[in-house]
């Protein structure tokens, strides 16, 4: 039996395994998550921040509907290496994993910056549902500071604002072009210290000003969830693993799809819901005709 192994379980990997599935009904898919839920809609969390939603509506599929589908769901466990050679992925408990095809769908996160103190309670960088639900445990009161530009950082800093916390901004970017909401503080720098015992009690910047602040939540830089690929020759473009039009990359039997892939053809950028999903059910198609010849 062909065993195909699917790294990460998002709007990506989960389509694609559903859709190998439905096509396939012989081979054997396994689908690797490091959360700790079933497939949920990641464009929500927002909604479940501003209290808006509550989590159950994030869910879009239950765990044991994988198991009817007749696939290997593994949950809140990391990929730790992968041996290219011997077709098999360890993950970090040790357990091993072969494959014959492996598609990597990890997605990209925003990560923390290298400076003194990024370690200390307080420190976020939003990414998955565990991480929304830590940081609404976590901000109680005080100043929340969320570095970054963009949409998102924007959104983020609107919503903590309409709770009625102090927000400030920092980008090292001109702001004005952003609508920005009431009560948010732009300041335009750049965070180089995180201050305080064992938990955040300030930000230093790189002019040397310290102020106060409860929380800090980075959102400027991102990368591939790819570590696992160190030590391996799957070649990378500009931060993405770099694919050909079926998805392939320059080992062979090894997929990337989703924010993680990227054509070295085109212009590498972030890719939006849509876009993930008609690129995961199109690597689905080209995988189920290898499969058959």
């Amino acid at each position: 039996m062909i065993k195909i192994a699917i790294i990460g379980a998002s709007a990506s990997g989960h389509t694609l395994a559903l859709n190998l599935r439905e096509n396939n009904k012989d081979c054997s898919i396994t689908l690797i998550s490091e959360e700790d839920s079933p497939f949920y809609d990641r464009r929500l969390l927002l909604e479940l921040l501003a209290g808006r939603i509550k989590e159950e509506e994030l869910l879009k599929f239950k765990e044991d509907s994988y198991t009817k589908e007749n696939i290997d769901f593994i949950k809140n466990k990391r990929v730790a290496s992968l041996n290219i050679h011997k077709k098999s992925l360890q993950l970090k408990t040790k357990d091993v994993i072969n494959y014959d095809f492996l598609v990597v769908c990890s997605g990209r996160r925003h990560i923390l910056p290298e400076i003194t103190g990024v370690k200390k309670t307080g420190v976020f960088n939003l990414y998955s549902l565990a991480d929304f639900r830590e940081f609404m445990n976590y901000f109680i009161s005080d100043t929340v500071c969320i570095a970054g530009t963009g949409d998102l950082a924007v959104n983020i800093a609107g919503i903590i604002a309409s709770k009625n916390k102090e927000v400030k901004l920092i980008s090292a970017q001109d702001m004005s072009g952003f609508n920005l909401p009431a009560g948010i503080k732009v300041i335009n720098s750049e965070i180089v210290e995180i201050i305080g015992e064992s938990v955040v009690q300030a930000v230093k910047f790189k002019e040397g000003k310290i102020i106060a602040c409860h929380s800090v939540v980075f959102m400027d830089k991102k990368e591939g969830s790819i570590d696992f690929l160190k030590g391996t020759n799957v070649e990378l473009f500009q931060g993405f693993i770099a694919v050909d039009g079926f998805g392939e990359t320059n080992c062979q039997g090894i997929y990337a799809c989703g924010s993680v892939a990227g054509r070295k053809s085109e212009t590498v950028k972030d890719k939006d819901w849509d876009e993930v999903i008609t690129e995961s059910i199109r690597l689905s198609e080209h995988l189920s005709g290898v499969l058959k010849v």
